[in-house]
This record gives structure tokens, C-alpha cells and sequence, in this order.
């Protein structure tokens, strides 16, 4: 013990460059440059757990135990890790591999592509300290996750972190932050699994800077911290009020990674070498979805998370694998590669930020224009699948996607059927949604796999338009009958044409169901008018006189502040609000960049303007009923008993708006 105490107390004297008795987190930062403290692994958390002042400097001391209680963080992961089977991520199949090492076609039998372990498995060996030292940090954030949560639960213990952390970026007291104190914390901050480049507004920043030098990236990202955040022109730093804005920002990254470290803790949170995993997207029987960011280019994507079963389940998996690498269409979700370890199979595919059709409808009808847009999309698709010789076998709503664009994007081959020209024959009694079975299915006769598609349209058509399932009903029994019987009604308030439409996909012979290039020629498709929404911008109407003290701008930053969401701005400057034309928002939770400013002003209300910059365009809509709400629990508490209530009420609050596209 001695002896240790020995090397910690040199190490510190050979960090503190200027004898101070105090190190800054520069110094900090070059500890494992120390022979011997090669395993120290950094953390802002356990800093500000052990620096006891709250001064922002560490003394000889707090550093020692500091010390001490990594080495045996790092003793026990090596203890464990040796006692543990290694999972290494094998060779990942991308789209160039598949093509040159599998022949994906309709008239070739499936290939065994998952559960083959490569004969050389070194292509993650480069990574396995990079990965060590992960797992390290995770496992300091899992141990200091009371002390963390114990802390943010109070305003208070929230103040003292930013406090703090301003005194430890601020380690010569000038009372400000420059671009080379923003890039020392930046640093630290990557140390803890928080990527400095989502601090930004500006989402494109790693593409932008990916040709420069890590240390020159780190600066353009530092600059880039100083314009938005500081409210000046043409400076090279924020002050302390500033950088408060900012290190909300950065105590909202580390919820978020305590959430996702503790959601891990439970159920298994994966390591995906070359990306980063964020919040998830769904789950289902089969598996989980996340969100991911590429560590290269900044691009998200979405990685399906498959659980290995027997070898029937990585049969299935190799049919949906060939599915998707055969086909490259504008209206099919791009699967980019498939990784895989000896548990588990990771779909790395395009991300659709305008969740499914399903979450967009909300069980609401939607105007025949607007069906028509979306329809015509999803025809093109479908008739793209079937030239392949790939019967989707599950098209329902949930499976169709929607990007920030309003581009529809077919997903999940799961339960994808391949086929040979003239071989269109499937036996599966059951296979995707009960509700899209199909009247031959009950009968248990055999079916074509592209008939089964059509019934499946004319199920999404019917249900687009009217807003329920055309042989809805409680009574399981009834519900089958009724299929086996085409027994449905068609509203009167659709137009002749979508009725003669959906009449004539809906019908019991499968022979006489048009085919998918039938569909597409139909007069309903070809002669109506197409309109689109825009998913990345809405209207906002507050009345005047909402706020009596407040600016309306300043009103709803306070209403985004109890979403969760984050204004970029000084709280209570409003001249802060005035000099700005918008207000950016981050609201890290759904990994959402926004910013609002003021449209238009009316007799009676004030037009705010929404407009999404990065992000899901399902998470940035959902902020409508969210900020309605909020702005009408505001006057309900200011009503003194002349409003009833805030839900009741929002009846007759002027409605927020995403305005339609004519195509």
C-alpha cells in the first residue's frame, strides 16, 4: 500500500505541472500518459463525486482515492471478463459482400448466411482496448447511477453540477469559456460516451468536418458551440450565463445516458463496433430496434436487434436477409449490412424518422388526396417486389414507414416469401398479421404469395380512408367469417371511384383480384389529385394576452421547458428573445433539433412557426398536442375559475396546423 501511495504521489506531482497542490482537468485529462495509470479511465461524474470542494480542481488527496477506486473498477472488469466467454462482432455482411459472395436472386435457393462463424474472426481484435475501456466507463456510470440520480433530483443539486462544471472549464477564473477550454471539455465529455457534436444545432457538422484532423474537428466544433450559444457577434467566447445554457444541454446528454446504461443493465444493451446506440425505436416478439448513429459520418440509422433462435428461426432470417439485399428500390427500406456475434443478428438499415402509417393515422381517416399520395407509393413498392419474385406476405400498416420527407419506405421481410416465375405458391396457414388473412388462408387452401399482397393493399386502402379495419368486430368468429364472406361496408362519404377500387382488391376468388400494375393504372390512382403534408414544419396560434408578463416567444420556451425540451437562450433576458430571429431547441430525450420563431401576427392570436432541423419527424409533430396542452393548462391556472378545465377547454383552442403540399 505503501509503495502505491508512493507511485499516486508522483504521478500527481508529475501532472501538476505548476505545483499548485491542484489539478485542472487538462491535467487530469493526461493521466494515463503517467507510467503505471495506463488504466485510469476518465469521468466527469466520478470528478465531481470525489472533488469534495465543488471548486472545479482536484488536490492530492480526492485524487488519490480517485485513483485507488478506478484501479479496482479496472481489477474487477478484468476478473469478470476472464471468467466470461468473449463475444466478439463478426465479419458484418454488407451489400458488396452479399453480391460477390452469395448469388440473391428468385431462381437461387437461399443460402445459409447466418450462424457461419468466419474462419478469421481478427477483424475486431484492433478494438478490443477501445471496447475494454467502454466497458470500463460503463460500468463507473452503472456504479455512480445513485449518486447521479441523487443529485439531479433536486434543483439544487443541478445548479451545484453546472456550477461546478463551469469552475472546472473555467480553470484559469477569467469568468468566461474559450473555444480551447470548450475543446478540454469536449474531451472529457467523449470519455464518457457523449459526443460533443450533439451539443450543436447544426446536425450536418461531422460531415461537414470529417476531412479535417481530430484536433481540428474538435475545434470547428468548439466554434461552432460559440456562436450559437453565445449572444454576441463575433466573439471567441461565452460568459457564465452562456455557458449555463449550455451545460443544460450536456446534464441532459448524461440523463439520457444513465437511462439507456440502466435500460441496459436490465435487459441488454449491445456494443455495435463503427456506431453508437441511442434511444429505441420499438420492440416486438422478434426483437428490439434502436436508433444508431454512424461514427464516421454522423448519419442515423435504424439496427434491428435479433435474438438467434433454433435453426429454423436463422432460416427464416436468411430469407428475410436475401429479401432485402435483392431488392434496391426508393419505396423499400435499405437494409446496408448485417453484423453478427454468436447471440445475436444486427439489421443496420436506413432510419425512417416519420414513424409507420400506423402511429401517422392515430385510427383517424385521412383525406382521399392525401391517401392517394401515400397509396400510390406503396403500389410502386409492392409492384417492385413482386418483379423480384419476393411476396411480402406482411403488409399492413405497422410495416409501412414514413420518412421526414413524407416517403414511404416498406419495412420488415420477416415473414417475406420467395419465389420462382410461375411458382407463386405458398402453404402457410397463418403467416404475418391475423388481420390481413386472407379468405383463402382460413380455407386452408394453398395461395399466391402477390394475391395475398393485393388483399393486404386493399385492407390498407380501406383502412386509410375510413380510419377502421374493414371487418372489424369484437367476436373473433365473426371477424373470420366475415372475411371468408368479403363482408364489409363502404362508406357513403368516399367517392365512387375509391369504392369501385377497394370492391374490386376485396373480393374471395384470388383469381379475380387485380394485379399490383392493374391497381396502379386504376382511374382512382391515375386522375385524382395528390397532396402531401409536410412532417418537418407546423403553425402554432397562440391568442394575445396569453402571457401577462411574458413575451409569447418566452411564454412557450417555459412550456417547452416542462415538455423536456431545451431552449437555446437565457432564461428571464427577454432582450435576449427580441435580438434573435428564432430560437433553436434541442430536446435530447427523442434526439430532436428544432427552432420556432414568430410568422405572422393576427387581430387576435400570434402564428409561431415550427420547424424541424434533425431528428424524427413523428417525435417533432407529437409536440403539437404536447404544446397545445401546455398552453392551455397556462391559462387555466391564470383563469381564476373562468376556464373548467385545460382538457375540456382545448376544444376550443385554435388548432396547430401542418399545412398540406399540393404534388
Amino acid at each position: 500500500m505503501g509503495n502505491e501511495s508512493s507511485s499516486i504521489k508522483k504521478a500527481f506531482e508529475k501532472l501538476d505541472q505548476d505545483h499548485s497542490g491542484q489539478l485542472t482537468l487538462e491535467e487530469i485529462l493526461a493521466v494515463q500518459s503517467v507510467p503505471g495509470l495506463e488504466y485510469f479511465y476518465n469521468s466527469l461524474w466520478l470528478l465531481f463525486k470525489f472533488n469534495k470542494s465543488k471548486l472545479g480542481t482536484i488536490n492530492y488527496h480526492e485524487f488519490e482515492k480517485l485513483i485507488l477506486y478506478v484501479k479496482s473498477i479496472v481489477k474487477y472488469m478484468k476478473d469478470k471478463k476472464d471468467s466470461r466467454p468473449k463475444s466478439k462482432m463478426w465479419i458484418p455482411i454488407t451489400r458488396k459482400r452479399a453480391k460477390r459472395e452469395y448469388h440473391l436472386s428468385r431462381d437461387s435457393s437461399t443460402p445459409i448466411i447466418t450462424g457461419q462463424v468466419p474462419e478469421d474472426d481478427s477483424s475486431s481484435d484492433d478494438s478490443s482496448s477501445s471496447a475494454e475501456g467502454e466497458e470500463i466507463i460503463e460500468h463507473i456510470f452503472i456504479e455512480t447511477s445513485n449518486f447521479f440520480e441523487k443529485t439531479i433530483e433536486s434543483e439544487e443539486g443541478r445548479n451545484e453540477f453546472i456550477r461546478w462544471l463551469f469552475q472546472l472549464t473555467d480553470y484559469d477564473n477569467k469568468g468566461t469559456v474559450s473555444i480551447d477550454k470548450l475543446v478540454i471539455l469536449m474531451r472529457a465529455l467523449r470519455l464518457d460516451g457523449i459526443n460533443p457534436e450533439d451539443l450543436t444545432y447544426d446536425s450536418d457538422i461531422k460531415q461537414k468536418i470529417q476531412h479535417l484532423s481530430e484536433d481540428s474537428q474538435d475545434y470547428a466544433i468548439a466554434e461552432q458551440l460559440i456562436s450559437e450559444y453565445s449572444t454576441e457577434n463575433d466573439v471567441d467566447f461565452i460568459t457564465e450565463k452562456e455557458f449555463e445554457v449550455l451545460a443544460k444541454i450536456i446534464l441532459k446528454n448524461y440523463e439520457l445516458r444513465y437511462e439507456m446504461i440502466e435500460e441496459g443493465n436490465e435487459d441488454g444493451l449491445y456494443k455495435i463496433i463503427g456506431y453508437t446506440l441511442k434511444a429505441k425505436l420499438g420492440k416486438g416478439s422478434k426483437g428490439v430496434v434502436r436508433l444508431a448513429v454512424d461514427h464516421k459520418t454522423g448519419e442515423r440509422k435504424a439496427i434491428k436487434i435479433v435474438q438467434k433462435g433454433d435453426i429454423s428461426d436463422l432460416s427464416r432470417l436468411d430469407t428475410e436477409i436475401k429479401a432485402m439485399m435483392m431488392l434496391h428500390h426508393e419505396r423499400i427500406l435499405q437494409l446496408d449490412q448485417v453484423i453478427e456475434n454468436e447471440t445475436e443478428v444486427f439489421f443496420v438499415m436506413e432510419y425512417c424518422g416519420g414513424g409507420s402509417l400506423l402511429e401517422y393515422l392515430n385510427g383517424n381517416p385521412l383525406p382521399e388526396n392525401l391517401v392517394r399520395y401515400y397509396f400510390s407509393q406503396i403500389v410502386s413498392g409492392v409492384i417492385y417486389c413482386h418483379s423480384k419474385g419476393v411476396a411480402h406476405r406482411d403488409l399492413k400498416l405497422g410495416n409501412i414507414l414514413l420518412d421526414n420527407n413524407a416517403h414511404i419506405k416498406i419495412a420488415d421481410f420477416g415473414h417475406a416469401g420467395i419465389y420462382q416465375k410461375g411458382w407463386d405458391l405458398f402453404m402457410t396457414p397463418l403467416v404475418g398479421s391475423i388481420c390481413h388473412i386472407t379468405p383463402e388462408q382460413i380455407l386452408g387452401k394453398p395461395y399466391s404469395g402477390e394475391k395475398h399482397d393485393i388483399w393486404s393493399l386493399g385492407i390498407i386502402l380501406y383502412t386509410m380512408l375510413v380510419g377502421t379495419h374493414p371487418f372489424k368486430t369484437s367476436n373473433p368468429q365473426v371477424y373470420l367469417d366475415n372475411i371468408k364472406n368479403v363482408k364489409y361496408e363502404l362508406p357513403d362519404f368516399l367517392s365512387e371511384d375509391a369504392k369501385l377500387l377497394i370492391s374490386s382488391i376485396l373480393i374471395a376468388d384470388s383469381d379475380l383480384r387485380p394485379t399490383c400494375k392493374e391497381i396502379a393504372k386504376h382511374r382512382w390512382l391515375k386522375n385524382g389529385q395528390l397532396d402531401a403534408h409536410l412532417l418537418t414544419s407546423f403553425t402554432f396560434p397562440v391568442p394575445k394576452g396569453t402571457w401577462k408578463h411574458l413575451s409569447a416567444t418566452e411564454g412557450l420556451c417555459r412550456v417547452l421547458k416542462k415538455i423536456g425540451v431545451e431552449p437555446i437562450y437565457i432564461e428571464d433576458s427577454i432582450q435576449t428573445l427580441k435580438c434573435k430571429k428564432y430560437i433553436r431547441c434541442h430536446w435530447i430525450e427523442k434526439d430532436l433539433k428544432f427552432r420556432f420563431s414568430l410568422k405572422e401576427e393576427q387581430d387576435e392570436k400570434e402564428i409561431f412557426e415550427f420547424c424541424l432541423k434533425s431528428g424524427g419527424s413523428v417525435d417533432f409533430l407529437s409536440l403539437m398536442p404536447r404544446l397545445k396542452y401546455g398552453v392551455m393548462k397556462h391559462q387555466w391556472k391564470h383563469s381564476k375559475g373562468t376556464i373548467s378545465n385545460p382538457v375540456s377547454e382545448c376544444m376550443e383552442f385554435p388548432n396547430p396546423e401542418i399545412v398540406p403540399v399540393k404534388q
